[in-house]
Formats: C-alpha cells, structure tokens, sequence
C-alpha cells in the first residue's frame, strides 16, 4: 500500500513520504515494520483524496470520487448563497459533522487495513510453521538415511569378516553363495 500512496502524492521515495508524514528516514523504515507508517500514510493520502479502496486494494480510481449531496456541498451552497441571521451555526455544525464522519470513515477504514495486516501476518505465521515442520521432517529423514548407511557399512564388515572365516575353514561352495550375497549389499 506504501507503493499506492507514493503513487498517488507523486513522490518517488520512501524519505519524499516520510518528509510529507514529519518523520526521520530511520523512524519511518522502523514504523513500516510494524505497520505504523502504513497507517500514516493511508491517512495521509485519505485527506489528500485518495480513494479507500484503491488504497488498500489497487481496484478502482485513485481519486475519490465526490458527490453533489456531502455536507460539504450543502455547507458550500449555504456559504455561497450568504449567511443570513444564525446560518454560520448551521454552517460550523455541518462542519463538525463533516469532521466526524470523515473521522468514522478513517476509523473504519483504519481498522479494516488492520485486520488486513494481521490476516497477512497470519499467513506469514502459518507459512514459517509449515516451513519448520519441512525442516524437522527433512532433519529426522536424514538422520534415517545415516542410520541405515551405518547399518549397511556393518553388514558390509560381518560380510567380509564371515568370508574370511570361511576361506580358513575351507568351505569354497559357502564362499561363492556369500560373495553372490554380498554383491547385493553395497
């Protein structure tokens, strides 16, 4: 989502976004490991009319699109058509609705990227456990394998050994089988 933000702001940089947010380089690096930055910056590009979803999704338009029927619009027509006796307490409060619900929205929105984050990390964690397991099941194999080449290395020496017991007592029709069976384990 960084990406998408410094698209939208036009910056080419992480120090352009973080000069923009009031952050060192350094402090910054550090938020985006921990998803601060993200959320600074999701904000950031909300106030500066971005749109949500393209935000957290890349679908749609960057720009958010506005309507006609906000409160900004109605406050706008009334500052515009002048202010007659008590309309700048209807304008101030239209304002202070507006504020709300741009603040709800970010909220919701806010929390709706964090419950993405930690879907996400989520699957990280998933995957590293998976990963460990491979490892634990690739460790036990191995130690299989140099058992049984441990094994396989003893036979190969009570071969040998019971071969040459066999040539001191002479038994050449013993040896022949033996070396048959023999030329089966190596």
């Amino acid at each position: 989502m960084i990406e998408r933000v410094k698209k939208f702001l036009g910056y080419k940089s992480d120090a352009q976004l973080a000069r923009a947010l009031g952050m060192s380089v350094q402090n910054f690096s550090k938020q985006k490991k921990t998803k601060g930055a993200e959320t600074a910056a999701y904000r950031l590009a909300v106030d500066r009319g971005a749109d949500p979803d393209w935000l957290l999704t890349g679908r749609g338009e960057a720009k958010a699109v506005k309507s006609d029927t906000s409160l900004a619009a109605l406050a706008g027509k009334l500052l515009a058509d002048g202010m007659g006796e008590g309309q700048d307490k209807v304008i101030l409060g239209l304002i202070l609705q507006m504020q709300n619900e741009q603040s709800r929205r970010l909220d919701l929105l806010s929390s709706k990227l964090e419950r993405l984050a930690n879907e996400r990390d989520a699957s990280v964690a998933q995957f590293w456990e998976v990963e460990t397991r491979i490892r634990n099941e690739l460790a036990a194999q191995r130690e299989v394998v140099a058992k049984l080449s441990n094994t396989l290395a003893v036979l190969q020496l009570d071969l040998g050994e019971l071969k040459n017991r066999l040539i001191d007592a002479g038994r050449t029709e013993d040896i022949r089988l033996l070396g048959e069976l023999g030329s089966g384990v190596k």
